[in-house]
């Protein structure tokens, strides 16, 4: 929550939410579901489609290829006060945990007016990004220490 809060400071605006998960139905979509307001998720764009997974495999003349998946594709965008942050990345962290209730989803936050992101990706850490790095450097002096040592390089690469 730190870090997410302190990514987006202005809590009266509003962020696009970007949620790539299994095709439903499957529980943790229908948990999602029970964190937004009824009419608001019905507005979300909402698709299933064919997906690249971050694996590579090799197609039948020898190319590598992402591997293909049929996922659920869904967008929206709402006031940060609507969003119930704490209970999706408790669910993100639940997941890999093995706790309930649980997504499995990737949940991307996206702030179109700074140009900033923001992805937990399990109990352990989470993505922030954006355009450029001033826009998050305070962000990465301040919570330095976080950082885990095996993105250290990379990160500290981005602040030089």
């Amino acid at each position: 929550m730190t870090i997410f809060n302190e990514t987006f400071h202005d809590a009266t605006g509003h962020l696009f939410l970007l949620i790539i998960g299994a095709p439903p139905p499957n529980e943790a979509e229908e948990y999602l579901r029970q964190l937004f307001k009824p009419q608001q998720f019905m507005q979300f764009y909402h698709q299933v489609e064919e997906l690249n997974s971050r694996y590579i495999i090799r197609d039948v003349f020898g190319n590598e290829i992402f591997e293909k998946y049929t996922g659920s594709v869904i967008i929206g965008k709402l006031p940060v006060t609507d969003i119930n942050i704490a209970a999706i990345l408790t669910g993100i962290a639940n997941h890999e945990m093995g706790f309930e209730p649980s997504l499995d989803q990737y949940i991307l936050f996206l702030d179109s007016t700074t140009d900033k992101a923001f992805q937990m990706y399990d109990d352990r850490g989470c993505y922030v990004w954006s355009d450029t790095a001033d826009k998050i450097r305070q962000l990465y002096l301040h919570r330095n220490e976080w950082i885990v040592g095996y993105h250290r390089s990379e990160i500290d690469e981005y602040f030089r």
